[in-house]
């Protein structure tokens, strides 16, 4: 599953962020997982905290933290987690 995951990470360039669909896929994946054990839905536990500007929430600590575990040429900031998350969720 780790090998199938690192396909799924986007490849981050500099500029405009492209939609991603294998990211988001795997954010999927990781929402399974995540309703599972937590019993808490993905969607309500990533979302904006105007005060910090950043996305935050257990799945959102459970999303960077996973994509972290692969190396990639740019580190994906909070802000692109959160919104791979709010894309692949379809959550606002």
């Amino acid at each position: 599953m780790m090998s199938e995951a690192k396909d799924c990470l986007p490849k981050t360039k500099r500029g405009k962020p492209k939609k991603n669909l294998r990211a988001e896929e795997l954010v999927r994946r990781l929402a399974v997982i995540f309703a599972e054990h937590s019993g808490k839905s993905a969607s309500t536990c990533n979302y904006w905290n105007a005060v910090s500007s950043q996305y935050e929430g257990n799945f959102t600590a459970f999303v960077e933290y996973t994509i972290g575990l692969f190396p990639q040429n740019y580190p994906l900031t909070n802000n692109a987690v959160g919104e791979i998350i709010r894309r692949a969720l379809g959550s606002r």
